[in-house]
C-alpha cells in the first residue's frame, strides 16, 4: 500500500512540476510585448524578450537629439517598441527596432547619424513634418533593411548623400519641404526597388539625370519647385510605370520630354511618346508655347487630370477628338489651343468629370445634351464660336462662365 501511495505521489508531483513549467512558458509568452516595452527603463536583456543594450542605447541617443518631448507624468511610456511610434519585430528572447514614426512630433533637434547607423534591422523611418535641421546623415546608407524614408517638410539643408544609392530595398524616398541644395546624385539610379521619390520644394540645381531613366518600378517622381535647369532628357520615357511626374517651376528649357511641366519656357513639338506613360494619371502642360495638338492624350485611359493651354496649330485644324477612352477623367483643360468643330456628345460618357474648361477656342454648334448627365462643379466655356439654348436648369447648380 505504502508503494502504491508513494508512486501516485510521485506521478502527482511530476504533473504538477509540468503544469509549473507549462504556465511559466505560456507567462513568458504573453509577456513578451509588455516586457520588450520597457526597453528603455532597463537595458539589458535578462530572463525576458528586450532590445540588445546597444540598440536600446542608440535608440534612446536618436530621440534624445531629436528632442523628442516624453511624456511628462510618465517619461519613458512613449518609447516603446509596441507604441504607435517605434515598433519592433521579435525572435523567443531578442528584439529589434524596424519602424520609427515621429511625424509631427514637434521634433526640433538633429539625426544623429552614429546613433541611427547602430539600428541595423529597421524598415521604416518616419520624420516628416517637424523642425528637425542639420544634414542627412550618410549613415542612411548602412541600414540595409531600409524600406521607406519620410523626411518631408522640415529644415533640413545639406545635399543629398550619393551612397544612398546602396540602399537596394528601398522603396519610398521623400525629402520634400526642405532646404537641400546641390545635384540630384545620378547614383540613385542603383535604387532598383523605387517606386516613390519626391525631392520637391528644395533648393536642388543643375540638371534631371539622365540615369533616373532607369528606375524601372518608379511610379511616383516629384520634383517641382526646385532650381533645376537645363533641357529633359527622353531617357525618362523608359518609365513605363509612371504615375504622377511634376517638374513645374524649375527654370527648364527646350523640347518637351515631360508631363507636369507648367511655368518652364518648353516649346517645339510635345513628344509622341509620352502616350506610352499608359498609367499616367496627371498630365499639365500650361503656359508653354507648344506647336502641335495633344491628340495622343485623348487615349490615355488612367488620366484623371489633362490641363493643356496655349498650343499654337501649324497645317490643318485641330477638332475636338472624341473622348471614348478618357473614362477617369475628372479634370479636363484644354484652354487656347485653337480646337474647332463641336464638342462631341461623347463627352457624356465621362462621368467623373467635375471640371470641364474649353475657353478661348473656335468651337462651334451647342452644348450636347449628353452633358446633362455629368456632375459638373465647373463649366468654362469663354470665347468661343458656340450657338444654340442652353438648359438653365441642368447648369443653376455649377459655376459657369
Amino acid at each position: 500500500m505504502g508503494e502504491l501511495f508513494l508512486s501516485f505521489l510521485s506521478k502527482l508531483i511530476a504533473l504538477f512540476s509540468f503544469i509549473l513549467l507549462f504556465q511559466s512558458c505560456w507567462l513568458q509568452m504573453v509577456t513578451t510585448e509588455s516586457s520588450a516595452g520597457e526597453i528603455l527603463t532597463d537595458l539589458s536583456c535578462n530572463k525576458h524578450t528586450c532590445l540588445p543594450a546597444d540598440e536600446a542605447k542608440a535608440l534612446k541617443t536618436l530621440v534624445s537629439k531629436l528632442r523628442y518631448q516624453w511624456n511628462q507624468e510618465s517619461p519613458t511610456s512613449d518609447v516603446t517598441c509596441f507604441s504607435p511610434k517605434f515598433n519592433c519585430s521579435c525572435t523567443t528572447n531578442v528584439c529589434h527596432v524596424t519602424n520609427i514614426t515621429l511625424s509631427s512630433s514637434r521634433l526640433a533637434g538633429f539625426i544623429d547619424g552614429k546613433a541611427l547607423s547602430k539600428l541595423q534591422y529597421l524598415e521604416i523611418l518616419d520624420l516628416s513634418d517637424n523642425q528637425i535641421h542639420g544634414v542627412i546623415p550618410p549613415t542612411l546608407n548602412n541600414l540595409p533593411k531600409l524600406q521607406k524614408i519620410w523626411l518631408s517638410s522640415n529644415q533640413i539643408s545639406g545635399t543629398i548623400p550619393s551612397n544612398l544609392s546602396n540602399l537596394s530595398g528601398l522603396q519610398v524616398l521623400d525629402l520634400s519641404d526642405n532646404q537641400i541644395s546641390g545635384i540630384i546624385p545620378p547614383a540613385l539610379n542603383n535604387l532598383s526597388s523605387l517606386e516613390s521619390m519626391d525631392l520637391s520644394i528644395n533648393l536642388l540645381t543643375g540638371e534631371i539625370p539622365a540615369e533616373l531613366g532607369n528606375l524601372s518600378k518608379l511610379e511616383d517622381l516629384v520634383l517641382h519647385e526646385n532650381l533645376l535647369e537645363g533641357t529633359l532628357t527622353p531617357a525618362l520615357a523608359k518609365l513605363e510605370n509612371l504615375s504622377i511626374l511634376t517638374v513645374a517651376s524649375n527654370y527648364l528649357t527646350g523640347k518637351l520630354p515631360n508631363d507636369v511641366v507648367d511655368g518652364n519656357n518648353f516649346f517645339g513639338q510635345i513628344p509622341k511618346y509620352i502616350t506610352k506613360w499608359k498609367q499616367l494619371q496627371q498630365l499639365s502642360l500650361l503656359g508653354n508655347e507648344f506647336e502641335n495638338p495633344p491628340l495622343g492624350f485623348f487615349n490615355m485611359p488612367e488620366l484623371r487630370y489633362l490641363a493643356v493651354s496655349d498650343v499654337s496649330i501649324t497645317g490643318s485644324s485641330f477638332e475636338m477628338p472624341e473622348l471614348i477612352h478618357l473614362t477617369n477623367i475628372e479634370y479636363l483643360i484644354i484652354r487656347n489651343c485653337s480646337i474647332t468643330g463641336a464638342i462631341p456628345e461623347s463627352i457624356g460618357n465621362c462621368s467623373e468629370l467635375t471640371y470641364l474648361d474649353l475657353s478661348f477656342n473656335k468651337l462651334t454648334g451647342g452644348i450636347p445634351k449628353s452633358m446633362e448627365n455629368l456632375k459638373l462643379d465647373y463649366l468654362i466655356l469663354t470665347s468661343n464660336m458656340l450657338s444654340g439654348n442652353v438648359n438653365l436648369s441642368w447648369i443653376k447648380k455649377m459655376e459657369l462662365a
